[in-house]
C-alpha cells in the first residue's frame, strides 16, 4: 500500500479510490492514500461504544474509530459507516451513551443508517457462537 499510493501521489495519476478499511489506519497513511487518490473509505466502525466494540471482538476502543472518522476528515476522505444494533449483550445504555457522544462530535459524519448485526460466515460469532449465546448457527442453505 505505502509504495503503490506514494508513486501514485507522486505521478499526479488522476484516479480516485473506494476501499473497505480498518480503522487502525495512522494519520500517516491516510495522509498518503489521500494523495494518492482515495476518496471514499467504508470503515468497519460499526460502534462508538467501546463496550459493544468488545462483544464484537472488533480489536479497537471507540475512541480509536473517533480518531479515524477526524483524520478522514482532515484529508477529505468520506467516510459511510453503519451502526449495528442487535449485537448479544448490548443494553440500551451502550445506544444512550453512543448518543451522548454523537452530542460531542456534530462535525463528524454520523452513521448513514441503523443495521441489524447478521452472522458472516468465518467471523467470531459464526466459528465461536457459545461465546456470544447463539444457538444453531449453521450456513444458509443455498
Amino acid at each position: 500500500m505505502k509504495y503503490v499510493f506514494a508513486s501514485m501521489a507522486e505521478n499526479h495519476l488522476d484516479l480516485e479510490f473506494f476501499f473497505e478499511v480498518k480503522t487502525n489506519l495512522q494519520r500517516e497513511q491516510l495522509a498518503m492514500l489521500a494523495k494518492g487518490g482515495l476518496t471514499r473509505v467504508q470503515p468497519g466502525i460499526e460502534s462508538l461504544s467501546t463496550a459493544l466494540l468488545t462483544k464484537l471482538r472488533k480489536g479497537s476502543p471507540a475512541i480509536e474509530n473517533v480518531h479515524f472518522m477526524k483524520g478522514c476528515l482532515y484529508y477529505g476522505i468520506k467516510i459511510s459507516w453503519n451502526l449495528l444494533c442487535g449485537i448479544p449483550g448490548e443494553t440500551s445504555n451502550d445506544f444512550d451513551k453512543q448518543l451522548d457522544l454523537f452530542k460531542e462530535i456534530p462535525h463528524l459524519k454520523p452513521p448513514s443508517g441503523l443495521t441489524p448485526i447478521w452472522l458472516e460466515r468465518y467471523s467470531h460469532m459464526f466459528n465461536k457462537p457459545g461465546e456470544f449465546d447463539l444457538h444453531d448457527v449453521r450456513s444458509e442453505a443455498s
